[in-house]
């Protein structure tokens, strides 16, 4: 009787523990997908093929660097080429919207940037799975 409380006591305290280690484990995530802390830096931007460091930029590069009416010259020169692809395949150079890589395999998401017909940006949103 003592080993099966025992037992049932350690597969408690086990569950526990991972419980505790999953809420960690996401918290420092969400911190770093929507941590708006760092200030937007170009290279670093363009060297993230990863996306987790342009995700803690966001907030700076929206604030502060991209302005609706910017061509989309002007946005690649900024930000480099578009990381993503169209939903139907089509690179997103191709269609009026710009897509960057932001977050990790975890949390994955995607930065848009929508152009109207002369391609100059009108708005942008940040998409997460």
């Amino acid at each position: 009787m003592k080993i099966k409380k025992l037992l049932i006591t350690i597969v408690i305290f086990v569950c526990i523990g991972f419980g505790i280690f999953y809420l960690v484990a996401m918290f420092m995530t969400t911190a770093l997908i929507d941590g708006d802390n760092k200030e937007f830096n170009q290279n670093l931007w363009k060297d993230d093929f990863e996306g987790e460091t342009r995700a803690v930029m966001l907030s700076d590069l929206e604030n502060k660097h991209l302005k609706k009416g910017m061509t989309k010259d002007e946005v690649i020169k900024l930000l480099g080429e578009p990381d993503g692809r169209h939903p139907d395949g089509e690179n997103y150079t191709w269609k009026k919207e710009l897509g960057y890589d932001l977050g990790n395999s975890f949390d994955p998401c995607e930065f848009i940037i929508y152009l109207d017909e002369n391609l100059k940006v009108v708005s942008w949103k940040k998409y997460c799975s």
